[in-house]
C-alpha cells in the first residue's frame, strides 16, 4: 500500500467532515485510511474543525437573533437561555389544600388582606376615668 499524501482537498474534506461530528473512523474509511493516518496528516482539522463550525452557527444564530425577521424571537430567545443564564420560570399549580393553606398563612401573617379584615378591626375605643 502507497503513504498516504494528505493535498488540499482531502483536509477540506476531513475539515467538513469533523466539523459536522463525523466520528474518525467514518472518516478515515471514506479516505480508504487508516484512523491512526487520518490523526498523524490531519491533526490540526481533527482538533478545530468543531470550532470553525460552532462560530458559523453561532454566527447565523446571532444575525438571526438580533434581526428583524420572523426567527428573531425565538432565536433571541434561545441565545439568551444558553448564553446570557435566562431560564423558563414555572410556577407549580397548587391544589386546593395548599392554596387554602397558603392564603390561611399569608392572612396570619397579615401579607394578604381578607375582604372582611376591615370590618374585623375593633375600633380604637377610650374610656376617661
Amino acid at each position: 500500500m502507497k503513504p498516504h499524501i494528505p493535498d488540499q482537498s482531502t483536509r477540506k474534506h476531513v475539515d467538513v467532515m469533523a466539523g459536522y461530528g463525523v466520528p474518525e473512523e467514518a472518516i478515515a474509511r471514506c479516505l480508504a485510511i487508516d484512523a491512526k493516518t487520518l490523526r498523524k496528516h490531519y491533526r490540526d482539522e481533527l482538533d478545530t474543525a468543531h470550532i470553525r463550525a460552532n462560530t458559523a452557527v453561532a454566527q447565523s444564530l446571532f444575525r438571526k437573533a438580533t434581526g428583524n425577521g420572523p426567527q428573531s424571537v425565538t432565536a433571541a430567545i434561545f441565545w439568551l437561555k444558553t448564553r446570557a443564564g435566562w431560564k423558563d420560570t414555572v410556577t407549580p399549580e397548587m391544589g386546593k389544600k395548599e392554596a387554602a393553606a397558603a392564603r390561611a398563612e399569608a392572612l396570619a401573617n397579615g401579607t394578604v388582606k381578607s375582604k372582611w379584615s376591615d370590618l374585623l378591626v375593633a375600633p380604637d375605643i377610650r374610656f376617661d376615668d
